[in-house]
């Protein structure tokens, strides 16, 4: 019996069904009669068709439609019967191109409206198995058939046990019937498991036409990554991936929300021309651009090169590129931090040549390139455009002739260009962000406070931007009654924000309001909503440092180490004579016992360990019992230790930000900072460090003796023993 994998019979569509009938039996050359059925035959087709198959239990085969040939079917009397498959493609069809209508592609949808030539093209290829009756064994052919019945309604875990209970016996040929019967009758993720497990076993042989048609089948359930694994696979047998793979898997990642998807769609797509020399359909094109362009534009700009590549393709291989490619390309252009405007003027010099006009959407992708670079004349020009076109004026429009006048030193235009905006009643919360910005840079005071109240009193959001550009004009000025007053109303209206709180600290810190600062960074550092950053610790370090509150700097440096903040270069010179200050204080003979680590003589770790590893503790282990290798890395030697111990310690350091590797040798542990780790352990650790340590701990090289040989042999490449148990684990699929 002849079985086809789309498990569909021959469509009653309006597709053309052609008939060839050799009229000579030669073997070299054969005349050819073609035959269009019309609608009204097909049902007796239909019939004869399947009589026919009935009658044809000889050929014993499956057949699969072929990327590069028509797919047949062979009779007793070597009549051939050439058909079009009625299977419906993956893809939305285009529109026509004579109605000038955009092509569309809506994921999901499936058309049956592709001709001929085009279905080939998306076709997989042929897959040929032995039907059940040609197996010799009788007792084969009822567990082969057991096992199609059996393992789709199991779990993946006992599918697999039940697989490999029929190791003894079974062959390729037969799980890949198994295989191809699950994906006639769609059970396309049993299928997969089945190919999984043939892969792993000894007689497997990779076979090109099955692994297509798995693939495509997986890509049209939108199983990316499956349908991505078999892609690789194909590859790394050293063969091509079909057409059809390219196509749905590069549609597949499209339709995906998951972030790295149109990544992964963008790399297939140009996979797909340099490495397999194909060309992809003007509707692949379209879709992938689509995707492209439909992020906002601060994301979508880093898209340029690929969008460019996209519509070089489409170019040179003579498709139709619509006007919203264009569009797209202009609109990627305007948002990029440095405006090529040679191109622009290209691209639309090609529109003007294909009789394409320039919309609303592009003058205003126009107008932002322009206001970017402050050219007022283009600026205008394209502004005399959209008032003569028929559209109604976007507010994009007047926020770009704002900027472009703020550009080269004249807001009051930019004010009057806002003033004209609110009379056409089209003023929104975007135009009056700009024009406080323009305003408050302009330091025109009574304006942009003027401007602020309007603000509020439209009850228009967010207004924690116009906030800060007041705020900030107020501390350039060093208006700090007024800065303080806006930030309490800030605090009636707003929920808390970091930017903010900075502006704020930085204003009590220059006038020298040092506690008051103290209790806002406080509320900062407590405060999850808020938060500090580099800028907060490096505002509140230049306060403390200034104010001679040298041990409230110095807790403001561990913390900037511990968070890994950068240092503000103008503060280095004091801080490292606080720090030199401090460092003195160590020399002072101190009563130290080690019971927080060696009772009755025996280390050991404390049960409490977590309380006990602070920078200072860190930094008398690393003295005591720490080496610096050639390459830089810091280790610490650890003995007495379980490795439930060592794992409890791991994870302190890791609640302090330092990652580190571990490595067993006999009974002693190391614990491993490699990298830039270990930079940042020496900045945690630094202060506490003794002077007679200091240099030897630092250098890149050292004379370890007996100790150094006792670690040449550790390689912290090898993987780390505190990792093992977690390494055990495996990642579940994500679709």
């Amino acid at each position: 019996m002849l079985l086809r994998s789309g498990a569909q019979e021959l469509s009653y569509s309006s597709t053309p069904i052609f008939i060839s009938t050799p009229l000579s039996s030669s073997i070299h050359t054969h005349t050819t009669l073609s035959l269009l059925f019309t609608p009204s035959m097909r049902h007796s087709l239909s019939s004869s068709l399947r009589s026919l198959s009935l009658f044809t239990k000889s050929s014993k085969s499956i057949s699969y439609f072929h990327p590069h040939r028509t797919p047949t079917l062979f009779t007793p009397t070597n009549h051939l019967l050439s058909f079009s498959s009625s299977s419906k493609p993956f893809s939305s069809a285009p529109y026509a191109s004579s109605t000038g209508v955009e092509e569309k592609w809506e994921f999901g949808s499936e058309s049956n409206e592709l001709d001929v030539a085009e279905l080939k093209k998306l076709a997989s290829p042929v897959v040929e198995v032995k039907e059940l009756e040609e197996l010799p064994e009788q007792w084969r052919r009822s567990k082969i058939a057991w096992l199609c019945k059996e393992l789709p309604s199991h779990k993946p875990a006992t599918l697999i046990r039940i697989l490999n209970a029929q190791r003894k016996w079974i062959a390729q040929e037969n799980a890949m019937y198994i295989a191809v019967h699950f994906m006639r009758i769609r059970e396309n993720e049993a299928s997969f498991r089945v190919y999984k497990w043939m892969m792993q076993q000894h007689w497997y042989r990779f076979d090109f036409d099955f692994a297509t048609k798995l693939a495509d089948y997986m890509g049209k359930e939108r199983k990316f990554t499956k349908c991505r694994e078999i892609f690789n696979n194909i590859i790394n047998q050293g063969c091509v991936p079909s057409e059809s793979t390219f196509h749905i898997l590069t549609v597949a990642y499209l339709s995906s929300p998951i972030q790295g998807c149109l990544e992964e769609a963008c790399g297939i797509f140009n996979r797909m021309i340099q490495f397999g020399a194909y060309k992809p359909r003007l509707s692949l094109h379209n879709s992938l651009f689509k995707a492209l362009v439909s992020k906002p534009g601060g994301t979508s700009k880093y898209y340029l090169k690929q969008a460019e590549f996209v519509y070089h393709n489409m170019v040179t291989s003579g498709l139709d590129v619509s006007k919203n490619i264009y569009a797209g390309l202009i609109w990627l252009h305007s948002y990029q931090d440095v405006i090529d405007t040679e191109r622009i003027v290209a691209l639309r010099g090609e529109m003007k040549q294909v009789g394409v006009e320039e919309e609303k959407d592009v003058l205003v992708s126009i107008l932002r390139a322009y206001s970017k670079q402050g050219d007022v004349e283009e600026v205008e020009k394209t502004w005399l455009k959209l008032l003569r076109s028929d559209c109604s004026l976007p507010s994009q429009a007047f926020v770009h002739r704002m900027e472009v006048y703020a550009k080269v030193g004249e807001p009051t235009k930019s004010l009057e260009v806002f003033r004209a905006m609110q009379g056409t009643n089209s003023t929104n919360v975007v135009a009056y962000h700009k024009i406080i910005e323009v305003m408050c840079e302009a330091q025109e005071i009574e304006i942009a406070e003027s401007l602020v109240n309007d603000f509020v009193k439209s009850g228009m959001k967010p207004l924690i931007p116009a906030y800060v550009e007041l705020m900030n004009m107020y501390l350039k000025l060093n208006l700090h009654e007024k800065l303080e007053a806006i930030f309490t109303q800030y605090l009636e209206k707003c929920q808390p924000n970091r930017a903010v709180f900075n502006i704020y600290l930085e204003s009590l810190v220059r006038l020298g309001n040092h506690n008051k600062a103290m209790e806002i960074f406080n509320q900062m550092y407590s405060n999850g909503a808020i938060g500090v950053n580099s800028r907060s610790c490096n505002t509140i370090l230049s306060g403390y440092l200034s104010s001679g509150q040298y041990i409230e700097a110095e807790k403001i440096y561990d913390l900037m180490c511990l968070k890994k903040y950068d240092i503000d270069p103008s503060l280095m010179e004091k801080l490292d004579f606080v720090l030199s200050l401090s460092r003195k204080s160590f020399k002072k003979p101190t009563s130290l016992k080690l019971n927080q680590f060696w009772p009755k003589g025996r280390p050991v770790i404390p049960k409490l360990i977590h309380r006990w590893l602070s920078p200072r503790v860190l930094a008398y282990w690393y003295m005591y019992g720490g080496y610096r290798t050639s390459s830089g890395d810091i280790l610490l030697k650890l003995k007495g230790g379980t490795r439930e111990d060592v794992e409890k310690i791991v994870m302190v350091l890791k609640a302090k930000s330092l990652d580190c590797r571990v490595k067993r040798k006999g009974r002693v542990f190391w614990i491993g900072f490699l990298g830039s780790n270990s930079v940042w352990f020496w900045k945690l650790t630094e202060l506490y460090i003794l002077d007679d340590l200091r240099e030897l701990l630092r250098a890149d090289v050292q004379d370890l003796g007996n100790d150094g040989a006792e670690i040449q042999d550790i390689n912290f490449d090898s993987g780390s023993d505190s990792d093992e148990k977690a390494s055990d684990g495996s990642d579940n699929e994500n679709e």
